[in-house]
């Protein structure tokens, strides 16, 4: 074989390899996507329980005591399980600004969104109440934009647009009035949806959400005794209702929280905001499986938009 043969065969096999490195790359990245994706409709599910969790927990408890209990039994998962969701362990910054910035973010994630959403349902209507607390997943959508800079794409538009409609169908098709004295109630489900919308695309911008959830959780403990006495110590929950306010803690919160923050942090935040309206649909499905609410054709109509809107969404990444 001649020297110019030779070198044809190895720019020939260079070339080729350096065609299946980037056909590699191409695919471990779209893995990683479907990745966040996959753990980021975990979460999703495990939020779906919250709705029913909650009014069993709320029925016979105040708020303050249901998220002492809560954030309690978040705290044993925060500590024990980030590791079974592919979350490594992580120390807090020795930075003292980076580090009080992502404990305050934490608590903010984390305490403000429950307690927010709790005292909304205590003072407004749960309907009203969850169809407003429900806007955090166009939130997402709108602040990845505003604040991270994704592109705001026309698929994204259509399927938050379609999961919008779907849930105010979902959540209204048992009817739905709003009244000036419910005004703080639909104040506080605002605040919710904010409180959670914000944290999800802040801690995409500034990272380091896993390290300070322990902190957080803790705080959160301190934060939801200091609440408990400023209500004037109001009787603790029938043993009955620990169960569900165990479950709160360790699922709705524990787990939900580490899998979003797995997915946050390796998936597309647009998509998943906008991937986040099945979130209703599992509410309303266990409403009716736990509690016995009703599912009218209006709301069927909504789940299937909603359906819709998320799979039109995530198509994109897919």
């Amino acid at each position: 074989m001649s020297l110019y043969e030779r070198v044809k065969v190895k720019c020939r096999r260079g070339w080729w390899n350096y065609r299946q490195s980037r056909r590699l790359l191409k695919t471990r990245k779209r893995v990683k996507r479907m990745e966040g994706l996959a753990w980021g409709l975990f979460a999703i599910f495990c939020w779906g329980t919250l709705a029913a969790a909650a009014g069993k927990a709320l029925d016979a408890a105040h708020p303050a005591w249901v998220l002492l209990g809560a954030f309690s039994a978040a705290a044993v998962v925060f500590a024990l399980l980030p590791r079974f969701f592919g979350l490594g362990g992580e120390s807090e910054s020795p930075g003292g600004k980076i580090r009080w910035r992502g404990r305050l973010l934490g608590l903010w994630g984390i305490f403000f969104f429950h307690a927010f959403y709790f005292e909304a349902i205590r003072r407004a209507p749960i309907v009203e109440a969850t169809l407003i607390n429900y806007l955090w997943p166009l939130f997402i959508v709108l602040l990845a934009w505003l604040v991270l800079g994704e592109p705001f794409r026309p698929v994204i538009a259509v399927g938050a647009a379609l999961g919008a409609a779907g849930a105010a169908l979902v959540i209204g098709g048992q009817g739905v009035s709003f009244e000036a004295g419910h005004v703080s109630g639909y104040g506080l489900a605002i605040a919710s949806a904010l409180a959670w919308s914000s944290y999800t695309v802040l801690l995409r911008k500034w990272g380091g959400g896993r390290a300070y959830f322990l902190t957080a959780s803790l705080w959160s403990v301190l934060a939801s005794g200091l609440w408990l006495f400023l209500a004037g110590l109001p009787p603790p929950p029938p043993v009955a209702s620990w169960g569900a306010i165990l479950y709160l803690g360790a699922v709705a919160m524990g787990a939900a929280i580490l899998a979003w923050e797995r997915a946050v942090t390796g998936g597309p935040v647009a998509a998943l905001g906008a991937v986040a309206y099945l979130t209703p649909f599992l509410s309303t499905f266990f409403l009716w499986l736990i509690l016995g609410k009703p599912i009218g054709s209006l709301t069927a109509i909504g789940i299937i938009l909603i359906v819709a809107g998320g799979a039109v969404a995530a198509r994109r990444y897919s």
